[in-house]
């Protein structure tokens, strides 16, 4: 949807390049203003077939964000996600319709969708924030909390965002029904974890999961501190 950034680099840099051209540097980043600066329209409809959408239309461009059970952190993520489609070069069609299965879900298999979900993590914790926070803070449950707080984003989207920045060792587990669905593990963790594995209902993990309780204020995931690994399980 882009007709004026630069072309042929990773999404992230993208995300910095509208955030420098629009001269924001506030956490937690302001994305509704961001797309009142570029003149989009953002709307919140229950309605919405899919989890979030962005279409242009005789030079007009509107987001539109399925407002129904959906919390305030995917809204955010959803509205960068958008936001990546309207500034990657490549992203051309004039309208994306994105479901659940499209954001924050970490798959490869749709290129534009895995772009735009490297971009809105940055878009809203951007690196010359993020990575000084990454470097003052050990790898633990409460920092990941601290600095999902700090920038208005989920507990998995900064988790992740961390273990990938971090010279800690150590690695995060996202699991859904017991089930491991995704692995992410900080560059010097030497361990290996088998991805998309049942866990074992005597390991450690399970038995740690089953002690503890959902967070309320994070309504995606309960957490588990297992060693150097952090599981987080799925709920909704």
């Amino acid at each position: 949807m882009s007709r004026y950034l630069t072309q042929s680099l990773p999404p992230e840099h993208y995300a910095r390049e509208l955030l420098a051209q629009l001269r924001i540097n506030t956490i937690p980043t302001p994305v509704e203003l961001i797309c009142t600066n570029l003149g989009i329209v953002l709307n919140y409809n229950s309605g919405l077939s899919c989890e979030s959408l962005i279409a242009q239309k005789n030079g007009k461009t509107a987001i539109i964000i399925n407002d129904r059970e959906t919390y305030g952190h995917r809204k955010r993520f959803s509205i960068g996600h958008e936001l990546g489609h309207y500034s990657i070069p490549s992203h051309l069609q004039d309208t994306y319709q994105c479901s659940l299965n499209d954001l924050n879900h970490y798959t490869p298999d749709k290129i534009a969708e895995s772009e735009a979900d490297q971009f809105s993590p940055e878009l809203l914790m951007p690196s010359n924030h993020f990575l000084p926070d990454v470097k003052k803070h050990e790898l633990s449950l409460s920092t990941i909390i601290d600095l999902s707080n700090k920038y208005d984003t989920s507990l998995i989207s900064t988790a992740i965002r961390f273990i990938k920045a971090t010279e800690d060792l150590g690695a995060i587990v996202l699991s859904q029904n017991k089930c491991i669905k995704w692995t992410f593990h900080s560059p010097l963790f030497l361990g290996v974890i088998r991805d998309r594995g049942q866990l074992h209902i005597s390991s450690t993990a399970l038995i740690t999961l089953n002690m503890v309780s959902t967070y309320p204020a994070y309504p995606d995931v309960c957490q588990v501190m297992c060693g150097q690994i952090i599981l987080m399980e799925l709920v909704f």
